[in-house]
């Protein structure tokens, strides 16, 4: 006979309710703050284990109002590490000169996930130098967690003030 059919399931309730009912009076008391402890212990543990858990990178760590971010991996996340990214304000004309944290390599044509989060323009990312052919563009607040296979092809990104004004000391 396996150890399985000698044990019945009870819920905590009817479990605490067994054990109170053999106790003397006196004690209950007792056992109810013991038991009341213990839940708060699980519930603080609990909070605790879950709060350590890894966290994943998301567009909170695109954290300046009204810049771009751009991130080496899909969803937002760079190597397993969410905060290696690039963020620009205005523009970059040449994403050649720029290169991951961490060695990580460059910038440019290794662009995987972007978020606008600008204020006022839409933001785009272009296959070539000086904003240049027009790969994607994204609304305010939004962005785009997936550009692998052929279109992580970013060479310059900048949002709709540089595409019109390229030369402005605000876009190179």
């Amino acid at each position: 006979m396996s150890l399985e059919s000698h044990l019945t399931f009870r819920p905590p309730a009817q479990l605490i309710g067994a054990v109170m009912s053999t106790v003397k009076p006196a004690r209950i008391s007792v056992l109810r703050r013991i038991s009341g402890a213990a839940v708060v212990a699980a519930l603080v543990f609990g909070g605790v284990f879950a709060a350590t858990a890894p966290a994943s990178a998301g567009t909170g760590d695109c954290s300046f109002s009204g810049n771009t971010c751009l991130w080496k991996d899909t969803n937002y996340v760079t190597g397993g590490i969410g905060w290696i990214y690039k963020e620009f304000a205005n523009g970059i004309q040449d994403l050649r000169k720029y290169n991951w944290d961490f060695g990580h390599g460059n910038v440019n044509d290794n662009v995987s996930s972007a978020y606008n989060n600008g204020n006022k323009q839409t933001s785009y990312l272009f296959y070539d130098l000086n904003f240049r052919t027009q790969m994607i563009g994204m609304p305010i607040k939004s962005g785009v967690k997936n550009l692998t296979i052929g279109d992580n092809k970013a060479t310059s990104a900048g949002f709709s003030f540089c595409v019109t004004n390229p030369t402005s000391a605000k876009c190179i």
